[in-house]
């Protein structure tokens, strides 16, 4: 017998090294990218495939894929969780049907086209209620409009079994019986039901990876419900410019019960937010039309750059009084900073840092710079390496008041995204560090200033404006951070509910 499983917590270590290999192997024999999805999400789906094979550790998983490529396939499957309905969330389907399926067909004339698009569409389930909910509105209409529905996919399987339209019986539990005898047709002899042909000719199902493959365009309606919730913050925020850019104006966008457009709503207006309805506006910056391979990791220009300049022969005498002159510099000024990753676990450290952290207290093991913040830092920098974990690159805190030993001071600080290279210069970086952004942390003393104002006090701003008083900037920041932080516990929640349905239906 082999060994018994671990418990998750256990058994999975935070290789990130490993994790970018597994990645790698996924899209080597898949060709789909899956670094941008979110860790958690991954972790735990790879913790399963531990316990089925009764594996320790993600370098023994990492060797198990490598000798066995079915495995990869089925990783592949269990990312994908394929869990959908016919109009599923039957609340957020009556307000699409009531508040924007009649918009659609709004001043169109007849024979015109309504196109809808259903990407992560699944086994189809939506992308067919979609197309029942546009028929039964031209139905009433009187009028012919040509109706178009694309539903797309990245798991082959699944668009298949979209296309054939054969469904089990338990699907009369969320179709009216009205709907069952309308658009469906019942087998009996196997127990199912299959949808009408006239519904099945309006959808166009395509195998397509939203991430890398170009959008569909000239939308009036694109409903991608449940989809967000997997990808991190940094490829939301790729996505929904994307989507922008693929509705017609005044177009609409259906979201899943725990996403939302998130910072971008000069891009979108909410028509119902607790049906996750919005409405596309006309913004000034319009997006670029996204290109095929514009989510996929590529080198910054400073990387080009001294790739370029390594390759050069360098001219030995200019490199030493570059040294020096660095040298110099880097002793003129010599800033307090900190090397963590995105946890905050502390990696390198550089100048005095004493006034702004101090050891933790407890067992000795990875110092975090969180637990180790100075009284007056730990809100700010928390928030602050938040944001920039957030992709919202470099951020800055000025004037912030630290105590330390009886005494206060004012201080700058700043949190830089640095792209951690496995080989960097030829020196090796820890495998907590390997494939992942770290963060550098710079301490800096504030100049000279009128004293910075006790939180929660407030003050009229010369301008007379409310909207310039230093408080409330501060509480609404503070604010934002929240509902990030609150949006990204919804999305993690309703990530693992849809993980417990989905190994329930695996069991059934």
């Amino acid at each position: 017998m082999g060994r018994p499983p671990h418990p998750p917590s256990a058994r999975a270590p935070r290789d990130e090294s490993a994790l970018k290999k597994i990645f790698i192997l996924l899209r080597g024999q898949t060709n789909h990218d899956f670094s941008q999805y979110k860790p958690s999400t991954i972790l735990r789906r790879i913790e399963r495939r531990l316990a089925v094979h009764q594996l320790e550790t993600m370098d023994e998983y990492v060797k198990y894929l490598q000798k066995t490529p079915r495995e990869v396939n089925e990783l592949f499957r269990d990312l994908l969780i394929g869990v959908t309905g016919f109009f599923r969330d039957a609340e957020a389907f009556a307000a699409l049907e009531e508040t924007v399926i009649p918009k659609l067909f709004a001043g169109k004339p007849a024979g015109a086209p309504v196109r809808v698009w259903s990407p992560g569409c699944s086994t189809g389930e939506e992308a067919y209620s979609l197309a029942i909910l546009l028929v039964e509105h031209m139905e009433k209409m009187k009028r012919s409009f040509k109706l178009q529905v694309f539903a797309s996919d990245i798991d082959p399987s699944a668009v298949n079994q979209a296309r054939a339209g054969v469904y089990p019986a338990g699907i009369s539990a969320d179709i009216s019986q009205e709907r069952l005898a309308r658009f469906f047709t019942a087998a009996p002899e196997i127990n199912s039901y299959r949808v009408h042909k006239g519904i099945r000719d309006i959808l166009v199902f395509s195998e397509q990876d939203v991430i890398m493959d170009p959008p569909f365009s000239k939308l009036d309606l694109i409903s991608c419900r449940n989809l967000l919730i997997y990808m991190s913050g940094v490829l939301q925020k790729k996505l929904i410019p994307l989507f922008h850019f693929s509705l017609n104006p005044g177009g609409y966008l259906f979201l899943g019960t725990s996403e939302s457009v998130g910072e971008f709503n000069e891009l979108f207006a909410v028509l119902d937010r607790k049906s996750k309805l919005y409405q596309r506006k006309e913004a000034f910056l319009v997006p670029q039309r996204p290109t095929q391979g514009r989510f996929l990791p590529h080198r910054t220009a400073e990387e080009v750059f001294e790739a370029q300049a390594s390759s050069q022969n360098p001219v030995p005498g200019k490199l030493r009084l570059r040294e020096l002159t660095e040298q110099a510099l880097l002793q003129a000024v010599s800033p307090a900073g900190a090397l963590v990753n995105n946890r905050g676990d502390i990696l390198y450290l550089h100048g005095r840092t004493g006034p702004y952290l101090e050891l933790a207290p407890g067992e000795a093991g990875v110092n975090n710079v969180l637990k180790m913040a100075r009284e007056g830092l730990r809100r700010d920098l928390s928030e602050a390496l938040h944001e920039a974990a957030a992709g919202n690159g470099t951020v800055r805190r000025y004037g912030l008041v630290v105590k330390a030993d009886g005494t206060s001071s004012s201080i700058n600080l700043t949190v830089r995204p640095v792209a951690a290279e496995p080989s960097a210069a030829g020196r090796t970086v820890p495998p907590e560090a390997s494939g992942s952004f770290l963060y550098l942390i710079v301490f800096e003393e504030a100049p000279p200033a009128a004293p910075k104002r006790a939180r929660g006090t407030a003050a009229i701003p010369p301008s007379g404006n409310p909207e310039d008083n230093p408080s409330i900037t501060d509480l609404k920041r503070e604010l934002r951070i929240k509902e990030e932080s609150l949006q990204a516990a919804n999305e993690e929640l309703e990530t693992s509910n849809e993980e417990l349905k989905s190994s329930n239906e695996e069991l059934q």
